[in-house]
């Protein structure tokens, strides 16, 4: 019996920009869910466990995502995509910052909160046309599986 070789088992890891890329959408991803959960916790301890709030919250941060979407998609196109992907997680960095260190101070308030996820929402929005690009181009050489090139995840 035969070993399959590392190169080959790891498949488009083996390429350094894929792994840099497969990298950071990894640590982006769990980023954002560990930080969705303790907003919604913070914003039920900021306002005395109101889920109306929390909806507010990520109520906001949705419209702007999807009303940032489509001018995204058409800036993207006209901007390098490693440069929007980067300014965007940035951007999405500095608002949740932002968010924990009011929110940690706290000088938090329902609305600040709300205008904080508001810029995080619309930072998403760049990211969401851009994603499934990156991950067909970085492995166009090794090949990533169907699922993976048209829908930008990473499989897991």
């Amino acid at each position: 019996m035969s070993a399959i070789p590392l190169r080959r088992r790891l498949g488009p890891l083996v390429e350094r920009d894929y792994r840099l890329y497969f990298s950071a959408v990894s640590v982006s991803t769990l980023g954002d869910a560990v930080a969705g959960i303790a907003l919604v916790f913070a914003v039920l301890k900021l306002t005395g466990n109101r889920a109306i709030d929390v909806g507010y919250v990520l109520g906001a941060r949705q419209v702007a995502n999807a009303a940032m979407v489509l001018l995204a998609g058409v800036i993207a196109d006209r901007v390098p995509r490693n440069r929007v992907l980067v300014g965007a997680s940035l951007v999405q960095a500095a608002a949740q910052a932002a968010t924990a260190v009011v929110i940690l101070s706290g000088d938090a308030t329902l609305g600040l909160v709300i205008a904080l996820q508001l810029v995080y929402g619309a930072a998403d929005g760049f990211i969401i046309p851009r994603r499934p690009g990156s991950c067909r181009r970085r492995s166009a050489r090794r090949g990533c599986s169907r699922r993976t090139r048209s829908t930008g995840s990473s499989g897991t």
